[in-house]
């Protein structure tokens, strides 16, 4: 199983756990029957997960979902677990709007626990920012993204090592997308710091956070300070990994957007071409983040002059944005954007138009009318 899967199951695994130890406090109320057989179920879905098996896991999770609704109430909170697993296991698969309305579901049978269960509650406002953010649903995800800061705070304290640094990782980049990069630097800044005091200064824990860093560099002009950030994410992941590891590619997609911010696209057209092989071969060719690789290539040829090799990886990578995460994602803006930009080039306005029109419906929905 892939890394960042492995470590996705893990998390929804620690639900389970903590969704066995609250069948515990109740038992001597619960049926016998139904809670042997949701240990059963339990233990299934676990090994399914932990194999990679995710659509065996949801099955037995729906299963588990049905039993303990039945015998312990629609509202008992080891339902709001189950449903966190389900909305989590979707997420997974791609399933984004029903991993919403899971979430969604869970959060409302939390908020009835009248303060019970806070760090189960914790665990469901990030896996709601999780799936609104990969929907393209930026200002919900910043609202959940802030509660569960706070609640973070709250629980664990303001120097916390060990959530903190995933929750504020998590929060930060709803509010870049949504252009309040002081608000996201200081929660980057500080999930760095806390990581680092944590496993030091050369560990993969520390390569998202220092992507966002850069990325957030580069979003308020600070080019400079952007490229060593990407390098030193490269070198950990190459370090502790291995040069051929396909966690090197997001860095490396980083490295060559720098490059094509300069206006060096010969710099930028090996390692993009890497980060793509890389995806390719983890994701297979329809994944979001083939998209995103695919549409960089795009505009590596299109910034060397070569727009006839452009128009098919924009048109390409268009295509898998609009499968993969609908065809109102402020992703699919971003292709439609690109496609826009091909045409024009080739003096094709009447083709270039449309692209444009929709790609500027679509970003205002998502952004608002005012984004910059």
């Amino acid at each position: 199983m892939p890394i960042e899967r492995r470590r996705r199951w893990i998390v929804l695994a620690l639900l389970v756990l903590l969704s066995i130890g609250l069948g515990e406090v109740g038992a001597e109320d619960a049926p016998e029957d139904p809670a042997a057989k949701i240990a059963e179920l339990r233990k299934q879905m676990d090994q399914a997960g932990r194999s990679g098996k995710l659509a065996a896991a949801l099955a037995l999770a729906r299963k588990i979902l049905v039993v303990q609704a039945s015998s312990l109430g629609a509202d008992h909170v080891d339902v709001a677990i189950t449903l966190d697993i389900i909305g989590g296991v979707e997420r997974m698969q791609g399933k984004l709007e029903p991993s919403y309305k899971a979430h969604e579901r869970a959060r409302a049978i939390f908020a009835k626990q009248q303060g019970k269960h806070a760090d189960m509650r914790l665990i469901n406002l990030q896996q709601l920012v999780r799936v609104l953010h990969t929907m393209g649903r930026f200002l919900e995800a910043s609202k959940h993204g802030q509660a569960a800061v706070d609640l973070a705070v709250k629980l664990h304290g303001a120097d916390d090592t060990h959530m903190l640094p995933d929750v504020l990782d998590l929060a930060a980049p709803p509010f870049f997308e949504l252009g309040a990069y002081a608000k996201a630097r200081v929660w980057t800044e500080r999930s760095l710091e806390l990581r680092e005091q944590s496993v030091g200064k050369v560990h993969p824990m520390l390569c998202a956070t220092l992507l966002s860093l850069a990325a957030l560099n580069q979003a308020q002009g600070a080019e400079g300070a952007a490229r060593p950030l990407f390098e030193r994410a490269l070198s950990i992941f190459e370090k502790t990994l291995g040069p051929k590891h396909p966690a090197s590619a997001q860095p490396l997609l980083g490295l060559a957007e720098w490059h094509l911010r300069q206006g060096s696209p010969a710099e930028a057209r090996p390692l993009s071409e890497r980060a793509l092989t890389m995806l390719e071969g983890q994701f297979g060719p329809n994944h979001p983040h083939v998209g995103r690789a695919v549409d960089q290539l795009g505009r590596v040829h299109f910034t060397a002059g070569d727009v006839d090799a452009a128009l098919p990886l924009f048109e390409r990578g268009l295509k898998i944005r609009e499968v993969a995460l609908g065809g109102t994602h402020v992703e699919v803006a971003r292709s439609l954007n690109n496609l826009a930009m091909a045409w024009k080039e080739k003096g094709e306005f009447t083709k270039a138009l449309p692209h444009s029109e929709r790609a500027l419906g679509i970003e205002e929905a998502a952004l608002g009318e005012h984004h910059m």
